[in-house]
């Protein structure tokens, strides 16, 4: 295989996986948008990173919350600036339409991040 050959797999290959990961943001979406709006009482699991960060593309952010009423994990794409008000055991009421992220209100201060 010469250089050439190799750079088209390379470059065919980033593409595929660049169209998976925009569709998977766009079915997160899609989703959630006929879901009803819920308040739920959750607490963070954890936090995930997505995608690669450079001037093409950007980390899709997540956060996964265990819904304590009803024994389910519900995943929310969020910004950064949401992303960075989380630390994993936080507990409160969670606002949401299926994957999308409204509002959290914290219960130890009621900080309200939206």
């Amino acid at each position: 295989m010469e250089l050439d050959d190799v750079l088209v797999i390379a470059l065919v290959l980033f593409n595929l996986l660049l169209s998976i990961h925009r569709i998977r943001q766009r079915n997160l979406q899609t989703k959630s948008e006929g879901e009803p709006f819920l308040k739920e009482h959750v607490q963070l699991q954890s936090k995930s990173k997505q995608g690669w960060l450079n001037k093409w593309i950007t980390e899709v952010l997540y956060l996964h919350f265990q819904v304590l009423d009803r024994d389910a994990v519900l995943t929310c794409k969020v910004s950064q600036n949401v992303w960075d008000q989380f630390q994993k055991g936080d507990q409160g009421i969670l606002s949401h339409q299926g994957g999308i992220f409204v509002s959290f209100t914290r219960d130890f201060d009621g900080k309200i991040i939206t």
